[in-house]
């Protein structure tokens, strides 16, 4: 009978810290808004829950009142996104176009162009304004919604063979129809050569040569970073936490069955208390360290290579929670909003003729291949097997998928379509 009880005993108390351990899993990889939700239905199951209101989104910045976007940037290496920031600076606007540039430069994707399906709260024209002047920015070419309007930016009115061949007969060009192409623009073979000289000269990709990073826009981030010259001081967006009271005012009933109904209660609103404090500890916690090891993103755009066992060895914490903590958490560096996550990069190991491991990030791999196909022979372009051998030949080991996807990534078409004509 004892060895039952004993037995029963430790089945309920594994089955309880299993419970226990799961919510607060849960809990830890939740965002703000799910968090949010989850509190919101404990409130309506749990008497002694009181939840005080937040306006999600609508707390006030980590900001100071004299930062300014617009101030000058770093010139070791500036973001693609800085680079456009700064040349809005320098314009001559009103307050609702410099409004409207702005929110132009915030959609820009990683290549620099910018979705036709875009959706925006502005007058149209004043909209196509703002898209005017930024599409007159440097680099050239920035601002086109797709391949075509990304060259035809770059190309002036003179150059009018050069506009009908982009417009019209961009896959005559890649599928080298030479014959086909100099009879339906009405030129002779010589100049045709000349004219597709000019077309492969512009930049299919107007952010290369620039740091970019991934950007979110409209989301609530869950951290705000400001960096000065000797700090760079983090700050936990509190705001969007829900904040638990636990009623205390209940009636005093004589009832053993409701007292054990409301120690239940309270026990459970006590836990998932601990939970979210446990959960926002874990986030400031991992927050520093990654900021501290990716101290030269914050003042140069350098990042370095960084893996979640790395982190979690640092403070001691298991691989997955580090994992749970950055999902889905967004953190605003000086009022540009970007993930967590992408501070995290793969790291390769390749070794230099002296066979010193240097490690490299996944952005530097693609740097790699960018130059290689920039420089390769365009009459006999490197297929992607051939590129991943010769990324072998210096100790980077990635598949042949892997370097088409790199090459997809970077909009850069495969080797028969880079075939010279």
């Amino acid at each position: 009978m004892k060895l039952e009880n004993s037995l029963s005993i430790g089945l309920s108390q594994k089955l309880l810290l299993t419970q226990k351990m799961k919510l607060s899993l849960k809990i830890l990889q939740m965002n703000s808004e799910e968090l949010n939700e989850f509190v919101q239905k404990e409130q309506e199951n749990n008497i002694l829950i009181k939840v005080e209101k937040n306006d999600i989104g609508k707390g006030k910045s980590y900001k100071d009142s004299e930062y300014d976007p617009y101030e000058k940037i770093s010139e070791k290496e500036i973001s693609f996104y800085d680079h456009m920031y700064s040349q809005i600076g320098e314009q001559s606007l009103t307050k609702n176009i410099r409004k409207i540039c702005e929110y132009i430069v915030d959609n820009l994707d990683s290549r620099g162009y910018i979705s036709h399906r875009l959706r925006h709260p502005y007058n149209q024209i004043d909209f196509e304004k703002g898209l005017k002047i930024v599409r007159g920015f440097d680099p050239l070419g920035v601002g086109g919604d797709d391949l075509k309007s990304c060259l035809l930016l770059q190309l002036n009115d003179e150059e009018i063979y050069e506009k009908i061949i982009v417009e019209n007969y961009l896959e005559d060009l890649a599928y080298g129809d030479k014959d086909k192409l100099a009879k339906n623009i009405g030129v002779e073979k010589k100049k045709l050569v000349k004219l597709i000289k000019r077309i492969k000269s512009l930049n299919p990709i107007p952010s290369n040569g620039y740091y970019v990073v991934e950007r979110i826009v409209n989301l609530v981030p869950d951290a705000y970073i400001k960096i000065d010259k000797k700090n760079i001081n983090i700050k936990l967006n509190e705001e969007i936490i829900p904040k638990i009271l636990i009623e205390q005012s209940m009636s005093s009933i004589d009832d053993k069955k409701y007292e054990r109904y409301i120690s239940k209660c309270k026990k459970r609103a006590e836990f998932i208390i601990s939970c979210i404090e446990q959960r926002q500890e874990t986030l400031k916690k991992v927050l520093e360290d990654v900021v501290r090891r990716q101290k030269e993103f914050f003042y140069n755009g350098e990042l370095k290579p960084l893996t979640l066992l790395e982190v979690s060895d640092s403070l001691g914490i298991h691989q997955s929670t580090v994992s749970r903590t950055i999902k889905n958490r967004y953190i605003d560096i000086d009022g540009r909003t970007m993930t967590l996550k992408s501070l995290f990069a793969k790291k390769f190991k390749p070794k230099n003729d002296n066979g010193i491991t240097n490690e490299m990030t996944r952005n530097q791999i693609k740097n790699i291949i960018y130059k290689v196909v920039m420089t390769e022979d365009k009459e006999s372009p490197y297929s992607d097997k051939t590129l991943a051998k010769l990324l072998l030949n210096d100790n980077i080991k990635i598949s042949r998928r892997t370097v088409a996807k790199y090459r997809d990534e970077m909009s850069l078409p495969s080797s028969s379509k880079r075939r010279r004509i």
